[in-house]
């Protein structure tokens, strides 16, 4: 029988399973909790996946190392495909803290009876197993990521991210480190080593019962069975929101990259640097050491909200690593590549991650995180069959070293203007404080465009490092060989011709922001406004013009403050 409460947040507290109590000092930091839920859902998965892996080889041999990996790597990842867009909708009808615990409890359960699979040396059974807990990790993605923004402020949520996500790869670490070190050091004794995974599991299970309980969010939807539908109108409602897509496929493809990686790494570490299963095994931990401290950096490098400029930059970084790293088949050079891999790709996804936690209605987040899931292990799911057709290692990371330069290319090229803030906002705005002044408008007041001759390029590059959201349109006689480099940025357009004066016009009537028209000189700049163009442009689109300068004033030490304002003045001035 249903218990009706005066809020949502009691009704959360009867029907949710937990020991949190308000008020209490114990219980106080809900995240850390959950994050250690989090962290030893991840151990389990990863130990009891390498305990399978190393038992199957011992079993079948060396030689069906890939075989056994591209098996292990699809059957981990196919509860991913059938089961995240039914977490999501389950995650977003009710508490989050309570869905968790059940999965944690089940996940105890599934160890408990792995004990006996790794006794009996039951490959099938393994295998079984090993499906099972993809089925409570594919159940806990939704919430997993979905309740941060019910546990911290808005605020918080990038350097939260960040936290969970170093403490993911610090689960992957150790559980491949255990792994191996379980699986040399036992004498090959797995029932042992299989122990630990329940363990760990109970451990987790009482953690997910100090998380404070969340409140369910009343959906009138239904889960359907045909679950591709329901991950594309997810998808399609995500168009509406700038960027979101960008950021849900460029997390998506992270996970493609890093499962490609790890389970090529064993047998290309076999055949290129001669070490055994294990120590190939142990060499993926840089990578996973990188990505640790990779998310830990994101979270401090954002201010309190998503950088996904900094994503951007970080990916292509990652696609260079990649590329290197076949060429020097090295242990120490190989290792290098993996952490700069690792390090660039968690500076790369927490920031995707926050931005698209933060960016969806709550009632919709859970849904949104089990779409990005989906495709996440969609991902998974090709490299698993990829892996597959390259008999030899080497070309395998070619493939996904160009894939990847290829992917991120794009990414930044939708994102170059976010990038390129960020790397002007961490450079030159921390000896310059910058402000732009503008006159005090209110709702009856055209819109308005500003028109600006800089002195030099670093005025520029102090308007781009005041906002990302600044456009230029550069109005020439004729482009330059620098011109055509520009226009890789979304940001930065440049006209010359009649046409595509013409081209401006319907560009400034879609431009939902104040534009900047940047012109080389006075005397440009006067001819325009002279034209028959600029008095069309003017009747067509009701725009107001001001005129814009940048007065520098030096601070100490090595500082400047530099303030953009009109040279037309006015009585009111606000700071934007």
């Amino acid at each position: 029988m249903r218990i009706k409460t005066k809020t949502p947040f009691q009704r959360a507290r009867l029907s949710s399973f937990s020991l949190y109590q308000e008020g209490s000092s114990f219980f106080k930091d809900s995240l850390m909790f959950h994050n250690i839920a989090q962290f030893t859902s991840a151990l389990v998965d990863n130990l009891f996946k390498f305990l399978t892996i190393f038992l199957l080889i011992t079993i079948q041999g060396e030689k069906g190392s890939s075989e056994i990996m591209s098996m292990v790597g699809i059957i981990y990842v196919l509860p991913f495909l059938l089961f995240s867009s039914f977490a999501g909708k389950l995650a977003d009808k009710i508490s989050k803290q309570k869905f968790m615990v059940a999965l944690k409890f089940g996940e105890v359960l599934v160890t408990l009876v792995g004990i006996l699979a790794f006794y009996f040396q039951s490959s099938t059974a393994c295998y079984a197993l090993l499906f099972l807990l993809s089925v409570v990790a594919a159940l806990m993605g939704p919430p997993k990521y979905s309740i941060i923004a019910e546990l911290v402020s808005r605020e918080e949520i990038p350097k939260a991210n960040g936290v969970i996500t170093a403490s993911t790869y610090l689960a992957v670490i150790v559980g491949m480190v255990m792994g191996g070190v379980l699986s040399t050091h036992s004498g090959g004794d797995y029932t042992f080593a299989s122990t630990f995974c329940f363990w760990i599991a109970l451990i987790g299970f009482f953690a997910s019962l100090c998380v404070r309980p969340t409140p369910a969010v009343a959906t009138p939807m239904k889960a359907s069975p045909i679950f591709i539908k329901e991950v594309y109108d997810t998808l399609r409602l995500c168009r509406t929101t700038p960027f979101l897509l960008t950021s849900i496929f460029g997390s998506t493809f992270f996970l493609f990259v890093a499962a490609f990686v790890q389970m090529n790494m064993i047998p290309y570490a076999i055949e290129s640097l001669g070490l055994t299963k294990e120590d190939g095994g142990n060499v993926f931990v840089a990578a996973a050491v990188g990505i640790s401290i990779g998310g830990w950096l994101a979270g401090k490098l954002s201010r309190k909200e998503a950088e996904i400029g900094l994503s951007a930059i970080a990916g292509l970084v990652s696609g260079i690593a990649l590329l290197i790293m076949p060429l020097l088949p090295f242990y120490w050079a190989t290792a290098m590549c993996l952490f700069l891999l690792g390090l660039t790709g968690g500076m790369y996804i927490v920031p995707f991650d926050a931005f698209y936690q933060t960016n969806t209605p709550i009632e919709r987040r859970g849904q949104v995180v089990a779409a990005t899931n989906f495709l996440s292990f969609l991902g998974v799911a090709v490299a698993s069959v990829a892996i597959s057709f390259f008999e030899n290692p080497r070309n395998g990371f070619f493939f996904v070293a160009l894939s990847t330069l290829t992917f991120f290319g794009y990414v930044f090229s939708r994102l170059s203007a976010r990038s390129m803030h960020y790397l002007l906002r961490m450079t030159v705005g921390r000896m310059y404080h910058v402000d732009l002044v503008e006159p005090e408008m209110d709702e009856s007041m055209r819109k308005r465009m500003y028109m600006f001759i800089p002195r030099s390029w670093m005025d520029l590059a102090l308007l781009t490092s005041y906002s990302p959201n600044i456009h230029f349109y550069f109005i020439k006689e004729k482009k330059g060989l620098l011109d055509h480099f520009l226009n890789l940025f979304a940001n930065v357009h440049i006209y010359t011709s009649k046409n595509s004066l013409d081209q401006f016009q319907l560009a400034l009537m879609k431009e939902e922001r104040c534009p900047f028209l940047i012109f080389t000189s006075r005397k440009s700049l006067e001819d325009f406004k002279d034209s028959l163009f600029f008095r069309r442009l003017m009747q067509n689109l009701k725009l107001d013009v001001e005129v814009l300068r940048a007065v520098y004033k030096k601070m100490e030490p090595r500082r400047y403050e530099v303030t953009f304002l009109s040279q037309i003045p006015h009585k009111v001035v606000a700071r934007v």
